[in-house]
């Protein structure tokens, strides 16, 4: 759901579109995974925001601002907004790791209530990142924000926040 929801945002009419592709292309009964939302939805396996996370995590600054660029291009509506707000909840999970002082990838799964396996990028910045900045993350997220929306800045280019934010949340 999520997934669906990151990509194609809320609109109902537009999620009722897509679950229709699927619903062609399921057999009756079958339970619709990432894979058949990666195959019908067309979302693209190297560029969506669980990769810039991936990257984020691992220090792949130039992997990150080749998500970017792809991003901006085939941006739609509220995109940006979307996927501030996925790396927002990721980096909170971050800060959720390191404030409860999860020791291994399992205790953090298991206070995220997660798979083991889905935590790791999250358990490796809880690792290396400190708790101020954490703190400096999520201000630069709600700057990106504000950016996007128009705030203090006049509507921004959606490529040049995404670039400023990947500097700053790997510098």
């Amino acid at each position: 759901i999520q997934l669906m929801i990151n990509h194609i945002g809320t609109q109902l009419s537009r999620i009722d579109s897509e679950l229709q592709k699927l619903a062609i292309n399921l057999k009756k009964g079958e339970t619709i995974t990432d894979q058949h939302i990666h195959t019908y939805v067309g979302i693209s396996k190297e560029y969506n925001v669980f990769e810039l996370q991936k990257a984020l995590a691992q220090r792949q600054i130039h992997k990150a601002y080749k998500i970017a660029s792809y991003f901006s291009q085939e941006a739609n509506d509220g995109e940006l907004n979307k996927n501030l707000s996925t790396l927002f909840g990721f980096y909170y999970k971050v800060w959720l790791i390191k404030k409860k002082g999860a020791r291994t990838p399992k205790d953090a799964a298991s206070l995220l209530n997660m798979h083991e396996f889905t935590v790791q990028d999250i358990y490796q910045c809880a690792r290396y990142l400190s708790d101020q900045k954490i703190m400096e993350i999520f201000n630069y997220l709600r700057e990106a924000d504000l950016r996007s929306k128009g705030y203090n800045w006049g509507k921004s280019d959606p490529l040049e926040i995404y670039k400023e934010l990947i500097f700053k949340l790997v510098a």
